[in-house]
């Protein structure tokens, strides 16, 4: 009875055909599952494109320090265009055209950081204001410090976040910002010394005066300074080379304090009264000065006033200045 009722319903056939359909199923599924993440994929890929073109301008526009300027994705195309204004970019200058090449370098090392290779790669820099003005120096300044280090431990020592980082620059105001930036003991400094005559470069250890001072300045103070501790100064050998630097730093600080078309001495008088100044004043009017045919025969009287000079210039901006003073001592022994 059982084998006549499989035979009259043809169930054997059926189970078959019902086996295939499961077959089917499971074919159709798994190209349902394959398309799926195909579709995810796409999405992926289509919110990494959308989310580098917004990193692509945040870039320039810190670059340029305004917001005309942006890149955005055509949904069409699937390509990257550069806008200005809404409108289709054209005409860039030299300064625009390196700001959007160095941006593409920084979203290059958020790729390279998202998937945790950017520690592995040595990165060379060169000179990424070359085309682009004073004003954009210190937006580079805090970028090159966001991408490229990072403060683990804050208070600690900083770290590079590539396997190692080397920078060219022929801009001094770059190149002063640069030794700000928070790199360990390890850091190297090199100048490019060309010789024309040869038409030969080689690379130096950089001089101690580009690497110690950030500028005339500093270095100005620095020497006052010291002249000014010396328990001899009359036995210093730069003794007649002081009243030359006193001069220099004097037209420098008092500039800053009344930055007029007055001559120094006025300028002195205003900050240290006229009777100080006159004692500040007097031995680097003398020596730098050679007007009298006499004095180069014989040594002069003048010279014990020079040590006097330097420490009332000294003490007044320690007393009357201390923040300034503070300021040049730190920016000479760091």
């Amino acid at each position: 009875m059982v084998a006549s009722f499989l035979k009259r319903e043809k169930y054997l056939a059926k189970e078959k055909k019902y086996e295939k359909a499961l077959s089917e199923i499971e074919k159709l599924d798994k190209q349902v599952q394959d398309l799926e993440k195909e579709i995810k994929s796409y999405q992926a890929l289509k919110e990494s494109d959308k989310e580098g073109a917004e990193q692509y301008t945040y870039f320039i526009q810190s670059f340029l320090n305004r917001d005309d300027i942006e890149i955005k994705l055509d949904e069409v195309t699937k390509k990257f265009i550069l806008l200005r204004d809404n409108q289709n970019a054209s005409n860039l200058s030299e300064g625009e055209k390196t700001a959007i090449a160095f941006s593409h370098f920084l979203v290059s090392i958020k790729a390279l950081e998202s998937k945790n290779k950017f520690k592995d790669y040595i990165v060379f820099i060169d000179d990424p204001i070359s085309s682009l003005d004073g004003n954009h120096i210190f937006q580079i300044n805090s970028l090159l410090k966001e991408m490229l280090f990072s403060n683990k431990n804050p208070g600690g020592q900083w770290e590079i976040r590539c396997k190692q980082l080397f920078f060219s620059s022929h801009n001094f105001e770059f190149f002063n910002l640069l030794k700000e930036l928070p790199l360990n003991k390890k850091e190297s400094r090199y100048f490019i010394e060309r010789n024309r005559a040869s038409n030969i470069s080689e690379i130096k250890v950089l001089p101690e005066i580009f690497d110690k001072y950030s500028s005339e300045y500093h270095y100005l103070f620095k020497e006052i300074n010291d002249f000014n501790r010396l328990r001899k100064p009359l036995d210093s050998d730069k003794l007649l080379v002081i009243p030359n630097i006193l001069r220099r730093f004097l037209e420098m600080y008092t500039l800053t304090k009344f930055p007029s078309s007055e001559n120094v001495d006025r300028r002195a008088d205003k900050i240290f009264t006229p009777e100080v100044s006159k004692r500040i004043c007097k031995p680097f009017h003398f020596f730098s000065h050679l007007d009298n045919i006499d004095r180069i025969g014989k040594q002069s009287e003048y010279m014990a006033d020079i040590p006097i000079a330097c420490k009332e210039l000294v003490n007044h901006i320690k007393k009357k200045d201390k923040l300034h003073y503070e300021a040049l001592n730190n920016a000479v022994t760091n």
